[in-house]
């Protein structure tokens, strides 16, 4: 039931697992110091008198170093000494489009629209200890995506929602003269992670998150009859709550002579444990036909992939650009579900086997002490 999350999800994150939890990629930094002296570059206040250059640091190692690293005999790993302890705080501003589903409905006589970009924020916290680790957590959202329509007419009759035998009457969604839909998708992410450092070149993480995605789809209806009218209403709601272990690993590449620019890409997986919860209601005529409720835990998995620009500003604050896509496999969406033609069992069984794809930029900043 669940082959893309292992065919995906589960290989990628066993991969990026496997790399950060070695202890030669945990002790990399420590080695590099402990290099023979010749591999060091020495630093006095002598060289630029003795017309030697003084090398500059690095915009990977530039973004994780407080001023007094500047004016340090203990610059940078750079330079093959040791490394003051620093916090730095990033914000970003995302812009992310919900790729998963083109038009919905749950009527022939008009279409949801496809989801938009929606703007969120991404705050991250963290502290570098040394050269070689150091901690972060950070929180994305909130992302909301609406689509909605409604229409006004004669005798709208196109309802795809049907009843099975007369099970659930559902006489409010026929002929009616006004009809509403909402699809909504909403998700927000909370992580912690332990850092490695590879020099200047590689950082690795690894820590635990977790997502909260829902879906919910309402559609309304009102039916004259007579001098009065009737109203109906299906409402859909499903909350996905992933928690469990991920890692990831990021590849620094800088840009010219001056270290100034960097550009990067990185990967990050996991393998959750997905929470599901799913209810569904119908109202029609001022009664409650419908109201079942259903639970059910199963594994699901996250893979993103991102290409970043990180700019060095001043010592303390650079900027960061770049690009992203998100894929999860293994959750409930709404679309997914079936609810025509409806039951009294309708709502009891969850479909959960359906993937979600996400894809935007992100445009922030990097304050360091």
């Amino acid at each position: 039931m669940y082959t893309r999350t292992s065919a995906i999800a589960i290989p990628v994150a066993a991969l990026l697992l496997g790399v950060c939890s070695t202890s030669a990629w945990q002790n990399a930094g420590a080695q590099e110091l402990t290099r023979s002296p010749s591999a060091t570059i020495i630093m006095d206040d002598t060289l630029e008198a003795r017309g030697i250059p003084v090398p500059t640091p690095s915009v990977a190692d530039g973004m994780l170093l407080s001023e007094r690293d500047y004016f340090s005999p203990a610059l940078s790993p750079d330079f093959g000494m040791g490394c003051w302890p620093a916090w730095y705080v990033r914000g970003e501003a995302l812009l992310i489009s919900n790729e998963t589903y083109d038009r919905v409905s749950l009527t022939r006589d008009f279409d949801l629209a496809p989801f938009g970009y929606e703007e969120a924020m991404r705050i991250t916290a963290g502290r570098r200890r040394d050269c070689s680790e150091g901690w972060e957590v950070s929180y994305t959202g909130q992302l909301d995506w609406i689509s909605e329509a409604e229409l006004s007419g004669v005798d709208l009759s196109g309802t795809r929602l049907v009843s099975a035998d007369g099970q659930v009457n559902l006489s409010a969604f026929r002929q009616a003269d006004f009809q509403y839909q909402r699809y909504k998708s909403s998700m927000y992410s909370i992580e912690a992670h332990q850092r490695y450092y590879d020099w200047d070149t590689m950082t690795c993480l690894l820590g635990l998150r977790y997502l909260d995605f829902r879906e919910s789809f309402d559609f309304y209806s009102v039916r004259p009859v007579n001098e009065d009218v009737q109203t109906g209403s299906f409402q859909l709601g499903l909350q996905n709550r992933l928690i469990g272990p991920q890692a990831g690993i990021e590849m620094l590449h800088p840009v010219g002579a001056t270290n100034m620019l960097t550009v990067s890409g990185r990967l990050k997986g996991g393998v959750y444990a997905n929470i599901v919860d799913g209810q569904t209601q119908v109202f029609n005529a001022g009664q409650l036909e419908l109201d079942n409720r259903k639970s059910k835990v199963q594994i699901a998995g996250i893979v993103e992939l991102g290409f970043n620009a990180h700019l060095q500003i001043t010592r303390h604050l650079s900027a960061y650009a770049g690009y992203e896509l998100w894929y999860i496999p293994g959750v409930a969406l709404a679309p997914a579900q079936r609810v025509s033609p409806m039951t009294l069992d309708t709502g009891n069984r969850i479909r959960s086997d359906r993937e979600a794809w996400f894809q935007g930029a992100s445009l922030g900043g990097q304050f360091t002490w």
